[in-house]
């Protein structure tokens, strides 16, 4: 688990096995990474970028398509961006596959994404439950003594390692036809010309606070789905699923 820790700390500035996968030349990437701009002009990237993409073809002409959108940090985003390229380009999906195969290949892939996420912090989440259990209980932490500061000073570094997650949205175009999969608020839009002009038809669904079915799904988790609603974000938020 340790070395799966560093990998996934690491990843960000070491070279990905998705590299080396064949793009897809017909699409094309755009994006604007967050930049603060001085007086001269020039700009500088205020913080490392959290969201992620991908467009690759396969050997058997499934391609497949990608955006991530993460939060407090790159980490998720990358790992997600890996791990479904893998799940989903080394040969699970071929054109003799029915539409109801796809579809559970798709599935399998983001449920199989976010199980190795978590097993992947899973000493981080011990070490840190076997600190806190170290601790006072019922005294704030800045009341602590100070040799608890050294306590303090882990759970904050693996806080930021345990931290952070991806909104994902990924196309599948195999047998010429086109399949959606999404966790969060990334949207996939269809965009056609007609005479009327463009046509822009949303294929997905946002996984929010206002989406009625997932209220229901969060009440039968066990969660206030009204205080839910009524407070609009859960862990702040807006969405009610990301890996």
């Amino acid at each position: 688990m340790a070395a799966q820790r560093r990998s996934l700390l690491q990843s960000e500035q070491q070279p990905s096995w998705t590299d080396d996968l064949p793009l897809c030349h017909l699409s094309g990437v755009g994006s604007a990474s967050n930049r603060s701009y001085s007086a001269d002009g020039k700009g500088t990237e205020s913080h490392p970028p959290e969201d992620n993409w991908l467009k690759f073809r396969s050997e058997n002409n499934c391609f497949l398509y990608g955006v991530f959108n993460g939060y407090d940090g790159n980490r998720v985003t990358n790992f997600v961006a890996q791990r479904l390229s893998a799940e989903l380009l080394l040969g699970q999906l071929n054109t003799e596959h029915t539409e109801a195969d796809v579809r559970r290949v798709l599935l399998q892939a983001f449920d199989v994404v976010e199980r190795s996420f978590l097993e992947s912090i899973d000493d981080a989440l011990a070490e840190k439950a076997s600190l806190q259990s170290q601790l006072p209980e019922g005294v704030p932490q800045h009341q602590l003594p100070p040799q608890y500061q050294k306590i303090l000073e882990r759970l904050k570094a693996l806080e930021r390692e345990i931290s952070g997650g991806a909104m994902a949205v990924v196309a599948v175009l195999l047998n010429s036809k086109l399949y959606v999969a999404n966790v969060g608020t990334n949207r996939a839009l269809l965009c056609k010309s007609t005479v009327d002009g463009l046509q822009v038809t949303q294929l997905n669904m946002d996984h929010t606070t206002e989406n009625e079915d997932e209220l229901f799904r969060l009440s039968q988790l066990g969660l206030d789905a009204g205080k839910i609603k009524q407070m609009g974000v859960i862990c702040g938020q807006e969405s009610t699923r990301s890996t």
